[in-house]
């Protein structure tokens, strides 16, 4: 019997034409609504007609398949015209038509990746990047200018700092169609705040963001050094992290007894926001902030730069390195950026039930701050805060479509980059206090985390406390820092624990 053929103008599909590629098989399967048979053509079938199986060339049609007649596979062959094949779309529950190649390869199309664009990814990802940047901005400021930048330093620095987020945010959810939500180190900014100025100044600080971005991207390609990292205990490395973030936060405390009145309606917003939702605590704080800027604060005393262009003046600083700006600002960084910010941004995404392969997203991001360290910029790593609003349902019902709620903050980033000298100038106006108060605020939910992490263990708490105390006092033993002098004393002290309490089991 001839192979039944089918209407061309017929735009309802009404057959599914499947390829089995390991056999070179091809099979069509009726809608109850077609009557008549339909021919299927085996693999056993093609081998014995001589038909070779070759994965380079199209499939054929409806109205040819189950053909002997090698003279019509050869003229389908040699056409270039799009292949008529439908595949079944488990999302709508029907047939889609397959135009061209590109479409068989889905991961890797562009053309899918627009169909996947959602209402709900597009205003989560807008929402998240103002979160991200209004909640450390200041953060990253009072970071660069405790190093020793001038205001034109500390402006480029957060301009290729916010390019980087913006770059890595859409790099990265693209390339593995997963919301991996990208931003600055925050808590490592807030380190560089709370840490005493090299005595080579911001070029000696230079060196050690890129010896940090160094770090990173060796991170990336060695699993080795990942394992290290991964084996400082986890309150160890949050006593680290809440001992660098315990100076920041005394902030709002301070700058309330010395300036009351411009510091607390920053603290009503900040409240405020916290009781509606936690997320809306600091956008309403920066908004209670510039309103303070516009009524009490003289802008005579500190006058807005008016020429103020909407790029930066890029001038790359030339680094200094040394063995001191690398134990005290490069390691501790470094440190501070795996614990603080990769390790909880990985575990948000898994935790939402995506499959993270963990190297190939330090390398890319590691990379990127290495690129851009000679600026002033500092790490950008994986997000914890924005990947749970990302990766959470409100970015969309369909798991597999919330990756362009990370890809649209990457373009609102690279959007507020070019912001970056006007928060700059207007963030001149106000005491530097002031500024430090609302970073201050911005690392509350953070210490929080950090402690009550650190003294989770009820058996080992007195290697976290003495790495919180000596990482939050200050202090600097030949010439490097408490940061790092913090975990070896932690180091040495949970180890100790540990063998003497295997030595009791026994």
């Amino acid at each position: 019997m001839p192979p039944q053929s089918f209407s061309s103008d017929e735009r309802q599909p009404t057959l599914a034409l499947l390829q089995d590629v390991g056999l070179g098989q091809c099979r069509m399967a009726a809608a109850p609504s077609i009557s008549g048979t339909v021919l299927a053509q085996t693999a056993q079938s093609r081998r014995s007609s001589g038909h070779r199986r070759s994965s380079g060339l199209p499939i054929p049609d409806a109205r040819t398949c189950g053909s002997d007649d090698d003279r019509a596979m050869s003229r389908m062959r040699s056409k270039a015209a799009p292949l008529r094949l439908r595949f079944f779309n488990s999302r709508t529950g029907g047939f889609n038509r397959v135009p061209s190649r590109c479409q068989t390869t889905e991961p890797r199309c562009f053309h899918s990746m627009f169909r996947d664009l959602s209402i709900p990814a597009f205003s989560m990802g807008i929402l998240a990047a103002l979160v991200g940047y209004s909640a450390s901005f200041a953060i990253v400021l009072a970071g660069l200018t405790a190093m020793g930048a001038t205001a034109g330093q500390a402006t480029t620095g957060l301009f290729f700092a916010t390019i980087g987020m913006g770059i890595c945010s859409i790099w990265l959810p693209a390339a593995t169609r997963i919301p991996a939500a990208v931003a600055w180190s925050t808590p490592g900014a807030a380190f560089l705040a709370a840490t005493a100025t090299l005595p080579g100044g911001f070029a000696e600080a230079v060196g050690a963001l890129i010896s940090c971005a160094g770090l990173i991207v060796l991170t990336g390609l060695s699993p080795a050094l990942g394992r290290i990292v991964s084996a400082i205990p986890k309150p160890i490395a949050n006593g680290l992290l809440a001992g660098v973030l315990l100076k920041l936060c005394l902030a709002p405390a301070v700058a309330l007894g010395s300036i009351p009145v411009l510091v607390l309606p920053v603290l009503v917003a900040w409240l405020a926001g916290l009781t509606w939702n936690r997320l809306a605590a600091m956008p309403f704080a920066v908004l209670a902030f510039l309103v303070v800027l516009f009524f009490a604060v003289d802008p005579a005393d500190n006058a807005i730069q008016t020429d103020t262009g909407w790029l930066p003046v890029v001038i790359p600083v030339m680094p200094v390195f040394t063995l001191q700006s690398f134990f005290s600002i490069a390691l501790p960084l470094y440190l501070v950026t795996m614990a603080g910010q990769n390790i909880p941004g990985f575990a948000v995404l898994e935790l939402n039930g995506y499959r993270v392969d963990r190297q190939p997203l330090i390398r890319k991001t590691g990379i990127v701050s290495l690129a851009f360290a000679p600026f002033g910029s500092i790490p950008v790593n994986m997000s914890a805060i924005t990947a749970g609003m990302m990766a959470g349902e409100d970015a969309g019902r369909d798991p597999a479509t919330r990756y362009w709620a990370a890809i649209t903050s990457g373009i609102v980033y690279v959007l507020l980059a070019f912001a970056a000298a006007l928060v700059t100038s207007l963030a001149s106006l106000a005491p530097l206090a002031l500024i430090t108060a609302v970073a201050g605020l911005a690392l509350v939910p953070a210490l929080i985390g950090s402690i009550s992490a650190a003294f989770s263990e009820r058996t080992q708490l007195e290697a976290p406390a003495l790495t919180f105390l000596i990482a939050a006092s200050g202090m600097t033993l030949w010439g490097i820092s408490g940061a790092f002098w913090g975990v070896v004393v932690g180091a040495i002290i949970w180890l100790s624990k540990t063998v003497a309490n295997r030595s009791t089991d026994r």
